[in-house]
């Protein structure tokens, strides 16, 4: 029977009295010899080497004498005593209750731990990192233009491909159609993102000589210009024909016999409504101009023409550049109109077949000369698609009406429309045109039987 049998045995207490005890006695003295062992671990080093005596010199060869007796022992028990004495070493350097490899184990685990929290670190820095990089080129390149989506785009392009700008066809259309004198066909614009953009509208050519740009900003909608005296549409009585009383069927002269008339009360009242005044006021006025400026007149004919018959009388006459005021409605005028003689070309595109002739002697590879578009002019079925083109284009641009009027260029956008429906059933009827010009010129113009009064103001 093996000893391990033997403790089997002796565990289920099968063993004679005798052989119970013996078997206590053996393990007691197991007991004993492992907690020598122990005792001798204590002198040894974590590294396994012993613990060397204050009272002794160090030595690198030292060999317990443990090791020198086990050397004499046979192979096997040799082998157990070497097992034996290096677990009570592992034991003696892993400290008190601890068990061999357990430190390792345990700083293994740590190290482990350390790694997948450090990976775990290292992720979310990087994920984070990632999102924050995504939303700022987000909002530093995809939602400015988001935003701006809502909003008017005065650098958007009127058509796919085209180079013009909506603001600058736009400006075009609007300056040529209430502002004559100072033309505008081109906005260059700076975008900030957001519906915001600071703009320049550019003067590319001048009739006195002197060039003025005019600076502003367009904020979601908002338009602020920083000098808008020049775009602001002239007086509403620039004209003499301005006044409801005056029957257009009758030529002023006849309607109005004096100046001024005389109430029942005795006080004097004016019947001119024209912002030059009388005939007679307009010309003393005409005789103080400067001769070295050039100034915007704004004639007033006597009576009103069709316009083949205006295009005849424009043709005895030495004037530059004239725009045309047809009647838009029965009564009173809205000064609009648009250029008979073409001062300066343009470049722009736009939808042609949605607005036949918008703009006039165009530039670029359907190029119309000087001569060419100024034959068009000459007729009234073309002025009158020009005309109208451009009543109901502007007409149909709410935002940028609405934004010329909060600008301070007070024009009422609702009688375009109407305006263009009422000339195309009757027609273009001439009842003033406007001419940038020297004071000379101006007083022989007054002297022509076809006009009543000429009001004026220096062409800045």
């Amino acid at each position: 029977m093996t000893y391990r049998e033997l403790l089997e045995l002796y565990k289920n207490g099968a063993l004679e009295k005798s052989e119970m005890e013996q078997v206590r006695k053996d393990i007691e003295k197991q007991d004993a010899i492992s907690e020598y062992l122990y005792s001798e671990s204590s002198l040894l080093n974590w590294d396994g080497r012993p613990k060397e005596d204050p009272g002794m010199e160090s030595s690198g060869d030292f060999i317990p004498e443990s090791s020198e007796k086990r050397s004499e022992l046979p192979p096997e028990r040799r082998e157990r005593e070497n097992e034996n004495y290096y677990a009570a070493r592992d034991r003696a350097a892993s400290g008190p209750g601890s068990h061999p490899g357990q430190d390792s184990m345990e700083e293994k685990f740590i190290q482990m731990v350390r790694r997948s929290i450090r990976r775990a670190f290292i992720r979310m820095g990087i994920t984070v990192g990632a999102v924050l990089l995504v939303l700022l080129l987000f909002f530093q390149l995809a939602l400015p233009g988001i935003v701006s989506l809502f909003y008017y785009d005065p650098g958007k392009a009127v058509t796919a491909g085209s180079e013009s700008s909506r603001m600058s066809l736009d400006m075009a259309v609007y300056t040529e159609l209430m502002v004559p004198g100072y033309h505008r066909d081109y906005v260059s614009v700076r975008d900030n993102g957001f519906g915001d953009y600071e703009i320049v509208i550019h003067q590319n050519c001048s009739l006195n000589q002197i060039f003025t740009n005019i600076t502003g900003r367009i904020r979601r909608n908002h338009l602020i210009l920083y000098n808008n005296n020049i775009l602001s549409p002239p007086s509403s009585n620039m004209f003499e024909w301005y006044n409801y009383n005056w029957d257009p069927a009758l030529p002023l002269s006849e309607q109005i016999a004096e100046p001024w008339i005389e109430e029942e009360d005795g006080s004097l009242i004016s019947v001119n409504s024209c912002a030059a005044g009388s005939p007679k006021d307009a010309l003393e006025h005409l005789k103080e101009l400067s001769g070295d400026r050039t100034y915007i007149a704004y004639v007033s004919l006597d009576r009103e023409m069709d316009y083949d018959e205006f295009a005849q009388y424009l043709e005895t006459l030495d004037l530059g550049s004239v725009w045309c005021a047809p009647r838009t409605r029965e009564k009173s005028t809205d000064n609009l109109g648009f250029y008979y003689f073409p001062s300066c070309s343009t470049s722009l595109n736009w939808d042609e077949e949605a607005y036949p002739a918008l703009q006039l002697w165009q530039t670029g590879p359907s190029d119309s000369g000087y001569e060419e578009q100024l034959e068009s002019m000459r007729s009234e079925e073309y002025a009158r698609t020009h005309f109208v083109s451009m009543l109901r284009y502007l007409s149909r641009q709410k935002t940028f009406c609405e934004m010329m009027k909060e600008a301070g260029c007070l024009f009422s956008a609702e009688n375009l429309e109407p305006a263009a429906e009422y000339v195309e059933e009757h027609g273009l009827r001439i009842y003033g045109f406007s001419v940038v010009t020297d004071k000379e010129t101006l007083l022989d113009l007054n002297e022509d039987d076809e006009v009543y009064v000429i009001a004026t103001e220096p062409l800045q």
